[in-house]
């Protein structure tokens, strides 16, 4: 009975954060969280299907089951594209598209068939010529298959979702708020939980199946905390959304063009390190390619070439070594002594004292921490 309480309010949870998802006041990836709620719909089937399961309903409604089941087949590839249009707002759904739902739409029309009645139809009859242990055998058949699709697709989206982590550091110096990791550690925890649901069948740790249903609702609320807070992944006008998408493509392809001759290169070295230095941009934590290409009138696309070739780094890298050098004399400075290492990320354009920690550490070699203690005697002395 406890199972079937959990099953019933993860079910009610994720039918409540798909209409959120939709009707979600800020109207930032639109395209992506109409894939999610597909997505969150086929999910809250499954599990409203174990809740009726257990008690007994389908004993008064057979057909219900079917109905229920009509959208397993779309669960994966609604999750595949959901995180594809995070990750690409621009993209456009093309005809090759659809060959993703080609198995949805024939196990739409093989239940359909079922439940209106068309299975005793002679193109459907013949199902019910075979053995019973045949007929349990293309079951289970489909349930794996249905386990296949969802790792496969899995591992799509996850690698999306590690390339994409690679591709804002070209464009943004703050990447917290953008990077989805939540979308990311969202689906380390699906993939727990399909663990979960093959251990439940095939029961490698018995001990674990009765915990399989907290996982659903504990992963169902994660995702509810998370996407109810999304940010907008690109958050530019669309002539530098569309910059910065060819910005990636290309950066995916080589050789690059040379857009500097090397006399050009270093006099446009000299003057980005000049602007950035002078008017100290870095401590913005907003600045992105597109505004410190407006500021310098480049486009994106050169600015981005000039700190890949000129400087060996992206535009992350390249911004947080100014916010890190600042970081420094900060944590040195006297008149900044009531700061605490937070207040002094946050002076620096950190937005995050996790990235502020972990970016020092890079580059220094030492915590922050650790560099403001041995650099005390030093500071001591000058006193």
């Amino acid at each position: 009975m406890q199972s079937t309480i959990v099953y019933a309010i993860t079910s009610g949870s994720l039918f409540l954060l798909l209409l959120a998802t939709l009707a979600t006041p800020r109207k930032v990836n639109v395209s992506a969280n109409f894939w999610l709620a597909l997505f969150l719909f086929s999910f809250a089937c499954i599990m409203l299907d174990h809740a009726l399961y257990d008690l007994q309903v389908y004993r008064a409604y057979p057909m219900l089951a079917g109905y229920l089941e009509v959208t397993r087949f779309a669960m994966a590839p609604a999750l595949y594209f959901s995180v594809c249009y995070f990750t690409t707002p621009e993209r456009k759904f093309q005809r090759p598209d659809y060959l993703h739902f080609v198995p949805a739409a024939l196990f739409i029309l093989f239940v359909l068939a079922i439940v209106i009645g068309l299975n005793e139809s002679r193109l459907f009859s013949w199902y019910y010529t075979l053995s019973l242990e045949l007929r349990r055998g293309i079951g289970f058949g489909i349930f794996v298959a249905l386990k296949v699709q969802m790792i496969v697709y899995w591992v799509l989206s996850y690698v999306s979702l590690r390339r994409h982590f690679k591709n804002v550091q070209l464009f943004a110096s703050t990447i917290e708020s953008i990077s989805l990791s939540w979308l990311r550690y969202f689906l380390l925890g699906l993939g727990a939980v399909l663990v979960l649901s093959l251990n439940d069948v095939l029961l490698w740790i018995p001990a674990l199946v009765p915990f399989t249903h907290f996982g659903y609702l504990a992963l169902t609320f994660y995702l509810a905390y998370f996407s109810l807070r999304q940010q907008e992944v690109y958050p530019y006008q669309p002539q530098a959304v569309a910059d910065i998408q060819n910005l990636i493509e290309g950066n995916d392809k080589a050789p690059r063009v040379q857009r500097f001759t090397t006399e050009r290169l270093g006099v446009a070295k000299q003057q980005l390190v000049q602007t950035v230095e002078s008017e100290k941009l870095y401590l913005d934590p907003n600045l992105g390619l597109p505004q410190l290409a407006a500021r310098l009138q480049w486009s994106t696309h050169d600015l981005s070439y000039l700190i890949n070739e000129g400087f060996g780094e992206n535009f992350f890298q390249f911004i947080n070594r100014y916010r890190i050098e600042e970081a420094k004399v900060l944590l040195t400075s006297p008149n900044h002594k009531h700061l605490n290492i937070l207040g002094i990320a946050y002076e620096c354009g950190f937005r995050s004292k996790s990235t502020f920690n972990t970016t020092f550490k890079k580059l220094t070699g030492v915590s922050p921490s650790e560099f403001m203690t041995s650099a005390k005697p030093d500071t001591e002395k000058a006193a």
